[in-house]
């Protein structure tokens, strides 16, 4: 069965940026966003900018590369 996938919303990601500097693992931030823990963890390392995610520039990173 396929379960295909969603991509990260601007309201996930700013709950992500706020769970992860408060020091919540990617487990955690996984289980209250309903995502998987490795979907978290590439989001991180996909959409940071100069080392630093920042929600904002991290879904616009994102939506330029959907195009």
């Amino acid at each position: 069965m396929y379960m295909g996938y969603a991509h990260f919303s601007r309201t996930e990601r700013l709950e992500l940026s706020i769970l992860r500097t408060k020091g919540y693992s990617m487990r955690d931030i996984g289980r209250a966003l309903g995502r998987s823990p490795s979907s978290v963890s590439r989001e991180l390392l996909r959409n940071r900018v100069c080392e630093e995610y920042i929600p904002r520039k991290a879904h616009q990173k994102a939506r330029v590369r959907r195009m």
